[in-house]
Protein backbone atom coordinates (compact mmCIF):
# COMPACT_ATOMS: atom_id res chain seq x y z
CA UNK A 1 0.00 0.00 0.00
CA UNK A 2 2.83 2.30 0.70
CA UNK A 3 4.30 1.65 -2.63
CA UNK A 4 1.25 2.51 -4.27
CA UNK A 5 1.00 5.94 -2.51
CA UNK A 6 4.72 6.98 -3.49
CA UNK A 7 3.91 5.63 -6.76
CA UNK A 8 1.46 7.93 -6.61
CA UNK A 9 2.73 11.24 -5.37
CA UNK A 10 5.90 10.56 -7.71
CA UNK A 11 2.85 11.00 -10.60
CA UNK A 12 1.51 14.20 -9.28
CA UNK A 13 5.14 15.50 -8.73
CA UNK A 14 5.66 15.01 -12.54
CA UNK A 15 2.32 15.99 -13.27
CA UNK A 16 3.05 19.24 -11.87
CA UNK A 17 6.38 19.74 -12.90
CA UNK A 18 4.80 19.10 -16.73
CA UNK A 19 2.40 21.45 -16.02
CA UNK A 20 4.39 23.86 -14.91
CA UNK A 21 6.77 23.69 -17.96
CA UNK A 22 4.14 23.65 -20.57
CA UNK A 23 3.33 26.81 -19.44
CA UNK A 24 6.39 28.56 -19.40
CA UNK A 25 6.93 27.20 -22.85
CA UNK A 26 3.31 28.93 -24.10
CA UNK A 27 4.52 32.27 -22.01
CA UNK A 28 8.04 32.62 -23.96
CA UNK A 29 6.28 31.58 -27.55
CA UNK A 30 3.67 34.29 -26.98
CA UNK A 31 6.53 36.83 -25.86
CA UNK A 32 8.73 35.75 -29.00
CA UNK A 33 5.66 36.39 -30.79
CA UNK A 34 5.37 40.69 -30.24
CA UNK A 35 2.37 42.33 -31.15
CA UNK A 36 3.19 43.72 -34.83
CA UNK A 37 4.12 47.78 -34.65
CA UNK A 38 1.46 50.35 -36.21
CA UNK A 39 3.61 50.53 -39.38
CA UNK A 40 3.73 46.86 -39.88
CA UNK A 41 -0.14 46.83 -39.61
CA UNK A 42 -0.63 49.90 -41.58
CA UNK A 43 2.13 48.11 -44.61
CA UNK A 44 0.00 45.43 -44.32
CA UNK A 45 -3.78 46.33 -44.61
CA UNK A 46 -3.29 50.14 -45.29
CA UNK A 47 -4.39 51.86 -48.63
CA UNK A 48 -1.86 53.04 -50.61
CA UNK A 49 -1.95 56.60 -51.95
CA UNK A 50 0.64 59.05 -53.06
CA UNK A 51 1.64 62.66 -50.78
CA UNK A 52 3.24 65.69 -51.54
CA UNK A 53 6.04 66.75 -49.01
CA UNK A 54 4.50 70.49 -48.11
CA UNK A 55 7.71 70.92 -45.78
CA UNK A 56 10.99 69.19 -43.89
CA UNK A 57 12.20 70.06 -40.37
CA UNK A 58 14.81 68.17 -38.21
CA UNK A 59 13.84 66.97 -35.29
CA UNK A 60 15.29 68.67 -32.40
CA UNK A 61 18.05 66.54 -30.58
CA UNK A 62 17.17 63.39 -32.27
CA UNK A 63 20.01 63.33 -35.13
CA UNK A 64 18.51 60.58 -37.39
CA UNK A 65 14.94 61.94 -37.68
CA UNK A 66 13.39 64.59 -39.65
CA UNK A 67 9.82 65.67 -40.02
CA UNK A 68 7.73 65.79 -42.84
CA UNK A 69 4.37 67.72 -43.47
CA UNK A 70 2.32 66.12 -46.05
CA UNK A 71 -0.66 66.26 -48.15
CA UNK A 72 -1.76 62.85 -48.72
CA UNK A 73 -3.84 62.17 -51.81
CA UNK A 74 -5.47 58.75 -51.41
CA UNK A 75 -7.53 56.74 -53.88
CA UNK A 76 -10.59 58.21 -53.39
CA UNK A 77 -12.10 60.86 -50.82
CA UNK A 78 -10.61 63.68 -49.91
CA UNK A 79 -6.69 64.66 -49.18
CA UNK A 80 -5.58 65.33 -46.10
CA UNK A 81 -2.24 66.84 -44.44
CA UNK A 82 -0.80 64.85 -41.55
CA UNK A 83 2.63 64.94 -39.87
CA UNK A 84 5.07 62.19 -39.65
CA UNK A 85 8.69 61.71 -38.17
CA UNK A 86 10.75 59.57 -41.06
CA UNK A 87 14.35 57.92 -40.56
CA UNK A 88 16.80 59.86 -42.25
CA UNK A 89 19.19 56.85 -42.77
CA UNK A 90 17.22 56.00 -45.28
CA UNK A 91 18.60 58.20 -48.10
CA UNK A 92 15.50 58.66 -50.08
CA UNK A 93 14.42 60.70 -46.95
CA UNK A 94 17.84 62.91 -47.26
CA UNK A 95 16.67 63.68 -51.10
CA UNK A 96 13.16 65.06 -49.75
CA UNK A 97 12.08 68.52 -49.96
CA UNK A 98 9.07 70.89 -50.46
CA UNK A 99 7.19 69.77 -53.71
CA UNK A 100 8.24 66.19 -53.50
CA UNK A 101 6.21 63.35 -54.30
CA UNK A 102 6.49 60.29 -52.23
CA UNK A 103 4.58 56.79 -51.63
CA UNK A 104 2.44 56.20 -48.77
CA UNK A 105 0.53 53.69 -47.29
CA UNK A 106 -2.14 55.17 -44.52
CA UNK A 107 -4.51 53.68 -42.22
CA UNK A 108 -7.93 54.67 -43.33
CA UNK A 109 -9.70 54.85 -40.47
CA UNK A 110 -7.24 57.12 -38.56
CA UNK A 111 -5.78 59.14 -41.10
CA UNK A 112 -3.22 60.15 -39.16
CA UNK A 113 -1.50 56.71 -39.32
CA UNK A 114 0.73 57.05 -42.03
CA UNK A 115 4.07 55.23 -43.70
CA UNK A 116 6.44 56.50 -45.79
CA UNK A 117 7.29 53.73 -48.06
CA UNK A 118 8.93 55.62 -51.20
CA UNK A 119 10.20 58.44 -53.11
CA UNK A 120 8.40 58.23 -56.37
Amino acid sequence: MELIIIQISYLVQAGVVLLLLIIAFKIIKALKSAPQTVAQRILKHGSEARAKVLSTEHVPGLQDQIKLLLQVEPKSGRNFVVEIVANTQDNDVIELHCGSTVSVMYNPINRQQVVLTGKL
